[in-house]
């Protein structure tokens, strides 16, 4: 999933409330972006500038999503709202409530530079990962589709992290419930099925993406993401390949993909004959699309 802006991570330590962010890439619904100099909430559209401190809200029925530096994509689920803030080396994507998925760039990182999600009361730090965060009642779940994180608790009188963390890898959830101290619980393991439907959630592409080196570092972050998912499924035991496509035929079950759904399979062939798993990422007609099987 990713979307030149001004590199967020190479903002002056100083920051003005004008200091770009990233961008806007999609709005599917109504969105609006409350913002200290003006006087009322404005409302979304696709390539508006997105500012450091910018509360962005989404309605119902409705994603907006912004590239960030183009490092990360951070895309917003329904009733969400999200802020955008960052020292030197961090930015911190504070998750207000909703639902949001965070797509990182490990490629386009510096050393020292990392992506937080704020929620309540939980702090993750993410690099090199797809991770989905949700916000609601006093609970946070985190969800690691790709790559590893670390999550701590925050201190409610400070808003800083607290206590020890505890690693989140691929393919597993950990759910944070209220504000008090106490240690954090281990993880549970989620299906690659679980992980797919859950960032199909997500599954909208921008309409009119940028022009220019914006438009390739989507793309870049769009291709990267199911590969590396890919990565950590399962490898499909003899005669029970069947998965959520078919990659001879050419049939591809879209994650995060256009708005069809589609888009290629990476095909993992089954062990004994069984049909090959095709999970696709990039726009496609109603699912189907070219499959090619790892070797």
């Amino acid at each position: 999933m990713v979307f030149a802006a001004a590199p967020l991570w190479l903002a002056p330590p100083a920051l003005s409330q004008e200091t770009r962010a990233g961008v806007v890439t999609t709005v599917e619904g109504k969105a609006s972006i409350a913002r200290a100099s003006v006087e009322s909430p404005i409302p979304v559209k696709v390539r508006d500038d997105v500012f450091l401190r910018d509360r962005i809200t989404t309605g119902e029925q409705s994603l907006v999503r912004v590239l960030l530096g183009g490092k990360a994509v951070v895309t917003a689920r329904e009733r969400s709202i999200v802020t955008i803030t960052e020292v030197p080396g961090t930015a911190t994507i504070t998750l207000v409530q909703g639902k949001i998925a965070v797509a990182v760039s490990k490629d386009k990182m510096k050393p020292g530079d990392t992506v937080q999600i704020a929620t309540p009361n939980s702090i993750a730090a993410i690099r090199g990962t797809l991770v989905i965060a949700e916000a609601s009642h006093g609970q946070s779940v985190i969800t690691v589709v790709r790559g590893l994180i670390d999550v701590t608790r925050v201190d409610p009188a400070t808003g800083g992290a607290t206590g020890a963390p505890v690693f989140v890898g691929a393919l597993q959830t950990l759910a944070v419930h209220g504000p008090a101290p106490a240690p954090l619980p281990q993880p549970a393991s989620i299906t690659a099925e679980q992980a797919t439907s859950m960032a199909a959630e997500f599954r909208v592409l921008p309409k009119n993406p940028p022009a220019g080196s914006m438009a390739a570092a989507v793309q870049t972050s769009l291709v990267n993401a199911p590969r590396d998912l890919h990565a950590v499924l399962p490898p499909s035991q003899g005669g029970q390949g069947a998965g959520n496509g078919n990659s001879a035929a050419g049939n591809a079950r879209g994650l995060g993909g256009g708005n069809s759904g589609g888009g290629p399979g990476l095909g993992n062939p089954g062990k004994g004959g069984g049909p090959s798993v095709g999970v696709g990422f990039n726009p496609g007609n109603n699912g189907n699309a070219a499959g090619k099987k790892k070797k």
